[in-house]
């Protein structure tokens, strides 16, 4: 048995401390690597080591378990700074010197720090009381049978985790399927998709199996700077003072009145969620993380509760706290708008002064971390001269209603564009590759970042 003490959640760059748990007695060494490459190595325990993880960049990291004739007996792998919960749990069982299981390690870790504010464990569909620790006895138990541990955490901001062991018996094969979901761009409206089925494929030259190809739900994430916010104050006051007379829901078939029109003006489609990270980032006691912070976000909004422009001019944080991290908020905000593979799309909304930021990441790394994880990036500018700062691409000017509903169409037509391929097997998105002659009416979302067969 060979597992990971340290859950990596969130961002992670820079050195970050790894601690093993290593229950099998076969092994006498570990190996680390990072995306294929040895990085790191340990003799014997303490099995902790303190890895550089370098710039902000997806990570596949894995964990070799050595015997003494330098056999490889057993493997961990996480991934990193990749689509995530918010929150995560693991159940390792252990056992005596006469090879009975008698307790159970619950490790847990959530991008809050925070520990869970209620655990259930249960042993063989039976709950057990509650653990004091992270070790916890288990019931005597024939080693004949199948038996199942299940424990599910809730943790202060409502993530939940679920993890769950089985051992004794014979187990047959288990067979575990996983699906990457992998963006293109449709080129031809109207493509048909079958296409993709013979044109996806590994940077090593491996072919990739598809599962499926779907059009889907989108995700919209927005980071709006604080300076953009008195702007869209302004402009939400203009609008209604002027009442609207241009702003009618042509898809509600009884009139509206302002504040309504207003509310449910320039929507996305029905499926698609949008969410707000917000850039006041709060320093967390974490654990684990040495560049931990914490960045509240809106619940999900769907075209029930409004359209873009209300939500960019009527939603707001309840307390802001903490400096402005923008560029670190834009970036958790592509992880937000990749973990559930939609069509995805993240915003940064900016004023007319060059925006307040104290993040750690810096814009250029921040958009390449974007394009890496396949997240398009839209930057409006709320000022009404249509300025933007420099670091960050050119931004299209939402200093008017006409200006913003302009914006939108762009965001829609982007969305609109988006196909999700979903490829057997577990890959970070720089490893696949399409095959554009094959595949014409197709293409990667950033075909600069990805060299194409």
């Amino acid at each position: 048995m060979l597992e990971f003490a340290s859950l990596f959640l969130g961002l992670v760059w820079g050195l970050q401390p790894i601690e093993m748990v290593v229950g099998d007695p076969r092994i006498a060494r570990l190996e680390f690597h990072l995306d294929g490459r040895r990085a790191a190595a340990l003799a014997g325990p303490p099995w902790k080591v303190a890895l550089d993880f370098g710039s902000l960049e997806p990570h596949r990291f894995e964990v070799l378990g050595f015997d003494r004739e330098g056999k490889e007996v057993a493997r961990a792998e996480q991934w990193i700074n990749v689509p995530r919960p918010p929150a995560e749990a693991r159940l390792i069982v252990q056992q005596d010197e006469r090879g009975r299981k008698t307790h159970a390690l619950l490790k847990w870790e959530s991008v809050g720090g925070k520990p869970p504010s209620k655990v259930e464990v249960s042993f063989d569909g039976v709950v057990l009381p509650a653990p004091a620790g992270e070790r916890f006895a288990l019931p005597p138990a024939d080693p004949a049978e199948v038996h199942f541990l299940t424990a599910e955490l809730l943790f202060p901001d409502g993530s939940t985790a679920h993890a769950e062991a089985s051992f004794g018996g014979r187990f047959g094969d288990q067979v575990e399927t996983e699906l990457t979901a992998y963006p293109v761009r449709e080129l031809v409206a109207g493509a048909a998709t079958e296409q993709i089925f013979s044109c996806v494929g590994h940077q090593d030259g491996r072919p990739l199996r598809v599962a499926q190809v779907e059009r889907g739900p989108a995700e919209v994430v927005f980071v709006r700077d604080r300076g953009a916010e008195s702007l869209l104050l302004r402009l939400r006051s203009q609008v209604i003072n002027a009442g609207m007379p241009s702003l009618r829901d042509v898809r509600r078939r009884r009139p509206l009145n302002d504040r309504d029109t207003l509310r449910f003006d320039m929507r996305l489609e029905a499926p698609d969620r949008v969410r707000f990270v917000w850039p006041n980032a709060v320093g967390a006691d974490h654990p684990t993380y040495s560049n931990a912070w914490v960045f509240e976000s809106s619940p999900y909004l769907t075209v029930k509760d409004g359209g873009l422009f209300y939500f960019l001019s009527f939603l707001y944080p309840n307390e802001p706290e903490g400096l402005q991290h923008l560029a670190d908020a834009l970036a958790l905000s592509g992880l937000h708008a990749s973990a559930e593979g939609r069509r995805r799309a993240a915003v940064l909304v900016l004023g007319d002064q060059k925006p307040l930021d104290k993040s750690r990441q810096n814009p250029a790394a921040v958009q390449g971390f974007l394009r890496k994880l396949d997240v398009p990036l839209h930057v409006w500018s709320a000022a009404r001269a249509g300025k933007s700062a420099k670091e960050w691409p050119p931004a299209l000017n939402i200093g008017n209603v006409e200006a913003v509903r302009k914006a939108v169409d762009a965001l829609r037509q982007d969305l609109d564009s988006q196909r999700i391929v979903w490829i057997a097997g577990r890959h970070l998105a720089s490893e696949i590759r399409l095959a554009r002659e094959r595949c014409p009416d197709f293409a990667p979302l950033f075909p600069s970042a990805q060299a194409t067969e």
